[in-house]
């Protein structure tokens, strides 16, 4: 299962679909410096733009938007919208690729943006 349907806070009922395009924008939006305070916004951004490319519509929402929603969410929801995306193949695979590049001690002494390089090079190929 990679979608899931969603009514936000401004009451319109939107679905999400982590395809293969969302998981690559969650990757690319999130801030791997403040994962924790950036994921979830990510991750909403990624499976409404995903469902807004699968279905050929142009999204009635920007970033900023999606921002004010997601802190306006309760945490059950965001844990919902949570367990769809992990379960698609495409973000456990890029998971795993990134347990192992964290694990790997030749990054552990590099930049960020060393860091964030080596990740997309390797994402790239999963």
């Amino acid at each position: 299962m990679s979608y899931i349907k969603v009514m936000f806070p401004d009451n319109v009922e939107r679905g999400l679909k982590f395809n293969n395009l969302a998981v690559s924008e969650f990757f690319k939006n999130v801030n791997w410096e403040r994962y924790n305070d950036t994921a979830n916004y990510a991750m909403v951004w990624a499976g409404l733009y995903g469902n807004s490319f699968a279905k050929r519509e142009e999204p009635d929402y920007t970033f900023d938007n999606v921002m004010d929603w997601v802190d306006q969410m309760d945490k059950k929801v965001l844990d919902d919208i949570s367990t769809v995306l992990a379960e698609t193949q495409k973000y456990k695979d890029a998971a795993k690729v990134i347990s192992d590049v964290m694990n790997d001690d030749t990054v552990t002494n590099e930049t960020p943006d060393e860091k964030k390089s080596e990740l997309t090079k390797s994402l790239a190929t999963a």
